[in-house]
């Protein structure tokens, strides 16, 4: 992929972007610092899909008023370590 993907702003009321680095070739969400354990009782792929680059991750999060929490994390490849708050 060359280009962002879409924008995706409806229904999340959060959206930012930011830039990262992978010198290990791995990007990977923490798990609980308490359990250890992932809170979404998966694993998590890595989201380095191309190894040592830099990585743009788009985070959105619900609505403050929606009964469910819900996160969508999009990592792609891109070098900006601009942050950007879209919502």
């Amino acid at each position: 992929m060359t280009t962002p993907p879409p924008l995706r702003l409806k229904g999340w009321g959060k959206v930012v972007e930011i830039g990262v680095k992978s010198a290990s070739g791995t990007l990977l969400l923490p798990n609980d610092p308490e359990t250890g354990e992932s809170d979404l009782g998966h694993d998590v792929p890595n989201l380095a899909v191309r190894g040592h680059e830099g990585y743009r991750l788009r985070i959105h999060a619900r609505e403050a008023d929606t009964p469910v929490e819900g996160h969508l994390v999009i990592s792609f490849p891109g070098n900006s370590a601009k942050a950007k708050v879209y919502k």
